[in-house]
């Protein structure tokens, strides 16, 4: 998965999201957290809420 977010900066917009790892562990993070997804080991996104969660990638073309 590294690859598809190589080189991205990404803004939690709204909502919270869950980052969960291939070593089993997860963190969540709200609403203007900067997240950068290389290098995790990350397996999945997860809105641990009932609304939406809005994430916001930069990157450089």
């Amino acid at each position: 998965m590294d690859e598809d977010w190589a080189d991205a900066l990404v803004v939690v917009a709204s909502g919270e999201v869950d980052l969960c790892c291939s070593r089993g562990g997860s963190r969540r993070f709200g609403p203007g957290s900067l997240l950068f997804f290389v290098g995790l080991g990350l397996v999945a996104l997860r809105n641990p809420g009932l609304g939406p969660t809005v994430l916001v990638a930069h990157s450089r073309s």
